[in-house]
């Protein structure tokens, strides 16, 4: 050995010897001239047998051309591949300099950092499998997974790596700082997942949720049906769809406000929930519209008891701001019991028996028939021919009188109207009025009406035998009244006929009092103040708060026929219209009974001091061109 390396090796003395790191000396053709302690060790060589070898010996035949030695003054830094004596391969960072200025030597460090690569290519794969996580069963296998990585890299028990990866604050104070990165490099990737699952749960929940009650939406719901029908195709049982209606919500919700009105949705939907098995399927339609999935069912008859266990739920009040709220619900019944049924049929068939329910009293179960189904088809056949008549003014108006009862004349007349289809007939009004209404027909419908009967008002003005004074009441539904301008509709037409405004009534029913209350109010202190008369129609049939009458510019009340048809029955039948009679005297009000039909009706109205009437008894309705021909001249 030179002089030089003699001195080398003495500068470094034990410390080179000893270092951890392991350290080589090497003369220009890469023979190992002196190797420390740590150096033979990671490549698994006594030091002596190393003195003399070629450090190539031991590099991969393919990361070899990355060994350089052409050391200038800066230092060469690689990583290569190197083979221990027993054929293990490991990662080294190789760092070679300059040892001596007068006879080149190179001092070589290597860093094992095998442990440190395995750990980083660990950690991607683990990335990479984080990355196809989509369900928990797939972060169950993560989490193993990154249990396994720690036990493998830090020679941990399971129970040790699980805590390590919980947190312990205990166990990862014995680590290396190398370890504890390590480890929450682990903790990072697992928590990211759960993380993006919590969130992709909190978006599956929104999208397949209400957000008001919890319970599941209409999306969700359909889904639900189809798996189900699905399964019943399989044999596993009949299952039931119940679409339930909360009949009366959106008074309610009017008058107690809308966020009592939420909480009693809430409220609602729990009870609902409660009445089902666990098993089964709650929902919000939408609004005040509820579904209900029951699964299992032994025979399909038992969906009418579910129902019937729904409905009678909803005779015990709620409780909303310290206040009893009394609700019904109209529900409709579908089951599985035909063979091939599709899960849209299924719902459909649910709904059309909640309508039904709903059209026959509400409050009520009723169980889908197919009679529901036809009748369905043909109310959409029916509202396409209301829409083409509507279009083309294929309707007509006939007026039935009304009498001053203790003389026999006519003071106005009441406009009806009529569809003569040409092909079906005549069409009943309760046929296409309740659809005008749904479609919103009613509206264009309503401004024809109004409309055409001011105009035949001014035909008959010079054919008149009666007072000039003779009125034209003219229906109008919520839908009308609720319709932005509906003030306007009513100026035009009037300005259009020149027909004087007190001529004109407009009827409506009680209704109108209950929705949009404020609106409601102000269009009628509106039209009162362009002179048009209102007059509360089938007065006694619906809420008859007479508050209203206190509230509400009303002119006229119009007793219902069913009062009329009651005369002849108990006192206190007679008592009531008496009392409604002298309460229309005490406020004011004009008062016609409808619905006259004998000549006992008609004295039993005029001793009881009611002074109008209409019936057929007095005069059937009749064309408008016939009006002023049967217009009495005199009292009869």
């Amino acid at each position: 050995m030179t002089a030089d390396l003699h001195a080398i090796e003495a500068r470094f003395g034990e410390t080179y010897r000893r270092v951890a790191i392991g350290m080589a000396l090497l003369d220009v053709a890469g023979r190992f001239r002196a190797v420390n302690d740590a150096f033979a060790e990671l490549v698994g060589v006594e030091a002596d047998a190393l003195i003399g070898s070629e450090e190539t010996t031991f590099i991969r035949p393919d990361d070899r051309h990355w060994a350089d030695w052409g050391i200038g003054g800066e230092p060469q830094r690689l990583q290569v591949r190197m083979c221990r004596a027993d054929g293990t391969e490991i990662h080294v960072i190789r760092i070679l300099t300059a040892a001596a200025d007068e006879e080149p030597f190179v001092l070589g460090h290597y860093i094992d950092v095998t442990e440190h690569n395995a750990r980083l290519a660990a950690l991607a794969e683990l990335g990479e499998f984080s990355q196809t996580v989509t369900d928990d069963a797939g972060a169950a296998d993560l989490v193993d997974r990154a249990r396994l990585l720690v036990v493998q890299h830090l020679g941990l028990s399971e129970d040790r790596a699980a805590a390590v990866l919980g947190g312990a604050g205990d166990v990862l104070e014995l680590l290396t700082a190398e370890d504890r990165s390590f480890v929450r490099s682990i903790s990072s990737v697992v928590c990211a997942v759960h993380a993006r699952r919590r969130a992709e749960t909190a978006r599956y929940h929104l999208a397949s949720h209400d957000a008001l009650t919890g319970l599941v939406n209409r999306t969700t719901f359909a889904a639900r049906v189809a798996d189900a029908v699905g399964q019943a195709e399989r044999g596993r049982g009949h299952l039931c769809v119940l679409m339930v209606d909360i009949d009366g919500f959106k008074r309610v919700n009017d008058s107690l406000g809308h966020l009592h009105g939420d909480r009693l949705l809430r409220d609602i939907a729990q009870r609902m929930t409660a009445i089902v098995r666990p098993t089964d399927t709650v929902a919000r339609i939408g609004g005040d519209e509820f579904g209900v999935l029951v699964t299992g069912l032994a025979a399909p008859n038992e969906a009418e008891a579910i129902a019937l266990r729904l409905r009678d739920a909803f005779r015990t009040p709620f409780a909303v701001d310290g206040r009893s709220v009394h609700l019904s619900a109209s529900i409709g019944v579908a089951t599985s019991a035909s063979r091939g049924i599709e899960p849209a049929e299924l719902l459909a068939d649910a709904d059309l028996a909640m309508t039904e329910a709903k059209n026959t009293g509400k409050g009520r179960c009723v169980v889908f028939r197919p009679a529901l189904r036809r009748a369905a088809a043909q109310r959409i056949a029916l509202e396409e021919d209301l829409r083409a008549a509507v279009e083309a003014g294929a309707f007509r108006l006939d007026f039935q009188p009304i009498v001053e009862l203790a003389t026999g004349m006519w003071v106005g007349a009441e406009a009806l109207l009529r569809w003569p289809h040409p092909t079906r007939g005549l069409v009943p009004p309760l046929d296409f009025i309740p659809l005008a209404e749904d479609s919103g027909l009613v509206v264009p419908l309503g401004e024809w009406v109004l409309r055409t009967a001011l105009q035949h008002r001014v035909a008959w003005t010079p054919r008149l035998h009666c007072r000039q004074d003779f009125c034209v009441s003219v229906n109008v539904s919520v839908r009308q009244l609720a319709e932005p301008g509906f003030v306007d509709v009513v100026t035009d037409a009037l300005a259009a006929s020149g027909v004087p405004p007190e001529v004109l009534v407009l009827e409506m029913t009680e209704s109108v009092f209950i929705d949009e209350e404020a609106g409601t109010l102000a269009v009628l202190r509106a039209l009162r103040d362009l002179g048009v008369r209102i007059a509360l129609d089938d007065f006694g049939t619906g809420y008859s708060a007479l508050s209203y009458l206190r509230r509400f510019p009303v002119d006229i009340l119009k007793l219902d026929r069913s009062f009329i048809a009651g005369l002849l029955g108990t006192a206190q039948d007679q008592a009531v219209t008496r009392a409604v009679i002298g309460l229309a005297q005490q406020l004011d009000l004009d008062l016609v009974a409808e619905g006259i039909e004998t000549y006992d009706q008609l004295e039993i109205l005029r001793q009881l001091g009611c002074r109008l009437g209409q019936g057929f008894l007095l005069q059937k309705p009749m064309p408008a061109d016939t009006l002023p021909a049967h217009c009495p001249s005199s009292a009869s």
